[in-house]
This record gives C-alpha cells, sequence and structure tokens, in this order.
C-alpha cells in the first residue's frame, strides 16, 4: 500500500511510463486510488472552511458534506462506469479495475493543489486572485491530462481513438443519469402507490 502511494507521484510527472506500469507492472492498487478520492474529498470540504475569507466565495454557505462527496465520487462512478461500458465494445484492453486506479491517481493533483491553495488564501491580497485562479484551473488541466494519458495507456489506444472514446464516455455518463432517474421516478410512483394503498386498506380495517 505505502508503495503504491509513493508511486503516485512518479505517475504525476511521468505519466505515459507511469500508467503503463500501473497496468502491466501492478505498481498500483484499487485501495490507493479510492484513498486518493477520499483525500480530494477532504481537501474540497477543507476549502469550504479554511480558505482565506477574500477567496471563499462559499463563506456564507452552510457545509453540505453530502454535495461535496457527491461531486467526488458521482464523477467518479460515472466516469468508470461510462468508460468501462464503452471501451468493452471498442476492444479496449484496460478492465474496470484499471479505470479506477488511473482516475484515482490522476486525480492526485487536485488534493495537492488545492490544498496549497487553501495555504496561500491566507497569504495572498485581492492582487494574488489571479494566482489563485490560476492555481485552481492548474490542477483541473494535470487532472485531465493525466486522466487522458492513463485511459490512452491502459487500453492501448491511439491519440484520435482516446478522444472518441472520452466523448462517448461522457455520452454514456448522460445515459446512465437519465436511466437513474427514469428508475427512480419509478419506484417513488410506486412507493407512493403502495403507501396510499396501505393507508387506504387500514383505513377500512
Amino acid at each position: 500500500m505505502a508503495d503504491s502511494i509513493k508511486y503516485a507521484f512518479y505517475v504525476l510527472f511521468h505519466p505515459f511510463d507511469g500508467f503503463w506500469d500501473l497496468k502491466h507492472e501492478k505498481r498500483g492498487t484499487s485501495r490507493a486510488a479510492i484513498l486518493f478520492l477520499g483525500c480530494w474529498f477532504l481537501t474540497n470540504i477543507l476549502s469550504k472552511i479554511g480558505t482565506g475569507f477574500l477567496f471563499n466565495t462559499d463563506f456564507d454557505v452552510p457545509l453540505n458534506i453530502f454535495r461535496e462527496f457527491r461531486s467526488v465520487f458521482l464523477l467518479f462512478l460515472l466516469f468508470c462506469v461510462g468508460n468501462w461500458s464503452v471501451t468493452t465494445l471498442m476492444d479496449g484492453k484496460g478492465r474496470f479495475s484499471d479505470i479506477v486506479q488511473v482516475f484515482g491517481y490522476a486525480s492526485l493533483p487536485m488534493t495537492l493543489l488545492g490544498l496549497l491553495n487553501i495555504l496561500l488564501s491566507h497569504v495572498f491580497n485581492t492582487t494574488g486572485l489571479v494566482y489563485y485562479n490560476m492555481i485552481t484551473a492548474a490542477s483541473w488541466i494535470w487532472f485531465g491530462i493525466l486522466l487522458f494519458i492513463g485511459i490512452m495507456s491502459i487500453h492501448d489506444y491511439s491519440f484520435m481513438k482516446t478522444i472518441g472514446t472520452l466523448i462517448l464516455t461522457l455520452a454514456a455518463a448522460v445515459v446512465i443519469i437519465f436511466i437513474v432517474m427514469v428508475f427512480y421516478n419509478i419506484f417513488s410512483i410506486l412507493l407512493s402507490f403502495v403507501l396510499s394503498a396501505y393507508k387506504e386498506i387500514s383505513i377500512r380495517i
């Protein structure tokens, strides 16, 4: 486990070799990937309550832990399921666990640069807002680049095929959300009907 965590820092700066070894040399683990996602989640919470006043746009908004959890783990789940469903049909070489590891290891910049921003928010004045925003943008760009290279490496895809796969992954995620919402609405209607029928029967008895 410790070696898998240390290896994540190698992946940050050597993504092509890093993700290749992650899959073929078993240098990473799904547990470490989930741990990194947990760190991202905790960093988001810390950002809400610990960012300097000048940079905290949510200072007057109550902390919603479920929303922060959803913003990390729902994104993770949608991407992994969507990508696995697409790449299974497109001769992808990666397994579901490989996709999980790629997403988890690629998320590390969100934690590292997020923590850096929290610290700098107590040092910068208003003129430092541009640097604060640049660091935020850099964390997402770095995350996106690592995710792209990781998916390309584990599935053994070309550059263009990876782009096409990610577009289809986005489409698959939208379909998954739609299906879940449909089933949720059907379940809500059925539950409401059952409860109403139960109350009616109880009254008559």
